[in-house]
């Protein structure tokens, strides 16, 4: 992965421009995936979450990170988004981890 900030990309552009991405760098940020609606969603679902979670401890996580488990149980929009983007990144993960598999085995 270079040394440069993540590059982003719309949910709309091409498969082959993100395997691109994923090739040169490592990552990507894909925005659009969620609505509006499904974030404001998100957030009435897990603040309660985050209100009753505490702080990390240690310089792994650091000092400002909360962390949250069993997400798709808690979360009706979490396991919508789960499938949506199943649907949305088959060909995406397909054709990324397939080669990649394939070098080690």
């Amino acid at each position: 992965m270079s040394n440069t900030a993540l590059r982003k990309i719309q949910c709309t552009e091409s498969t082959e421009d993100a395997m691109e991405i994923l090739a040169k760098d490592g990552a990507l940020i894909i925005s659009g995936l969620l609505s509006h609606q499904a974030y404001a969603d998100l957030r009435n679902e897990l603040d309660p979450e985050f209100a009753q979670a505490g702080f990390c401890k240690g310089l792994f996580y650091g000092e400002a990170t909360k962390r949250i488990h069993s997400l798709v149980r808690k979360s009706k929009t979490i396991r919508s988004m789960i499938m949506l983007c199943c649907q949305k990144s088959s060909r995406l993960c397909n054709s990324f981890s397939v080669p990649t598999a394939t070098r080690f085995s």
